[in-house]
This record gives structure tokens, C-alpha cells and sequence, in this order.
């Protein structure tokens, strides 16, 4: 799900969409080791600049990296998180 991203690159009400299912599995420790492994942090983080006029896409991708980072590797999202297209 996570890599379904890219597919949805210019379809703002299904990637919302994507986006609020992620959300509600990221509350789970099990499903963030998962959606780490399918690099979620750095999926998640190049897309936080889309446009989006009601501010979904940033509030759901915020919520999204906070759950990351309270219920997996803190180390593994570092490392995800620290590559340029996230940066810029």
C-alpha cells in the first residue's frame, strides 16, 4: 500500500485515501515494522509537498511519521528520512 504512492501521483482524493488507511495501520507496532520495510518513512516524506488545498495530505503524512517514529526503529527512520528528496 505504501508503494502505491507513486502510482497515485496525480490523484489527490485516492492518495488521501491510501493515506487515512495507512494512518489508522500505523498505530500498530506490528504494521510500522512492516510499512518500514516497505521504506513508508521516505514514501510518506516525498510526498508531503504535494498540493493539497485542504491539508489532509500533510496532517494524515505527519500523523503517518510521528506513529513511525514512536513504534519502530527510530534508527531505520532516521536513515529513511535522511535522504535528499526528502531534505528538499
Amino acid at each position: 500500500m505504501v508503494q502505491s504512492m507513486t502510482l497515485l501521483e496525480n490523484q489527490l482524493v485516492e492518495k488521501l485515501w491510501v493515506l487515512k488507511v495507512l494512518q489508522h495501520l500505523s498505530t500498530s507496532e506490528v504494521n510500522c515494522t512492516i510499512m518500514m520495510k516497505a521504506q513508508a518513512a521516505s514514501g510518506i516524506c516525498t510526498h508531503l509537498n504535494d498540493p493539497d488545498p485542504s491539508g489532509q495530505l500533510l496532517f494524515r503524512s505527519s500523523e503517518i511519521l510521528w506513529n513511525l517514529l514512536e513504534k519502530s526503529s527510530k534508527e531505520e527512520v532516521i536513515q529513511q528520512l535522511s535522504n535528499l528528496e526528502c531534505l528538499l
